[in-house]
């Protein structure tokens, strides 16, 4: 039992993570997230185990254009998603994944965006859905307005109530279940 408190006892992590090198391409979004997270992390660089990242953490917080660089690719990941037509599972998973790292505008902007795709499909868009409440689910503190919640419940209650007046609204039966599923869990995160 004793032998878990030694650093040579932990687990490496499940999820490999290599840093870039200053200056250099980043390989994807999820190394981006990532990237972002040991920035905004509250820990000191001294307690993270691995040296390499140690060293990347410290260099790259004694260079702050570092840091503002990775924030700006952040913003530009949101506004490709905005721009592109077709907001399939991968684009949707794209930028959701970067919800927790994400400064407070551009999480609220994503927000909006969701929630305008959802609005305006005439069917309802499965993967839109999913990415919303997804992105609820990674908020921070204060990412969230007071209404936000009432907001995207009124939604789905609206498109709820008009697949019932007009059952071809929604095409399938995959899609009656994704609202289901989602609704009450929304619910209960606007009482909270």
């Amino acid at each position: 039992m004793a032998r878990n408190i030694f650093p040579m006892s932990v687990r490496p992590s499940a999820i490999a993570f290599n840093p870039p090198e200053p200056d250099s391409r980043l390989i994807d979004t999820r190394q981006l997230a990532c990237c972002l997270g040991l920035l905004q992390a509250d820990i000191e660089p001294e307690d993270i185990l691995d040296p390499i990242v140690r060293t990347w953490v410290l260099n790259t917080k004694k260079e702050p254009d570092e840091g503002e660089r990775l924030n700006t690719l952040a913003t530009d990941v949101i506004r490709a998603f905005k721009r592109d037509e077709i907001k399939d599972a991968k684009s949707v998973t794209e930028v959701v994944f970067l919800a927790p790292v994400l400064e407070r505008d551009d999480f609220r902007y994503l927000v909006k965006e969701f929630y305008s795709g959802i609005d305006q499909s005439g069917l309802l868009d499965v993967h839109q859905l999913e990415g919303l409440a997804r992105l609820i689910q990674g908020a921070g503190p204060g990412d969230l307005d007071s209404d936000d919640l009432v907001k995207v419940l009124t939604l789905l209650s609206t498109r709820l109530r008009d697949t019932h007046r007009n059952p071809h609204t929604i095409s399938t039966n995959s899609q009656w279940r994704y609202l289901m599923y989602w609704m009450p869990w929304l619910m209960r995160l606007s009482k909270d």
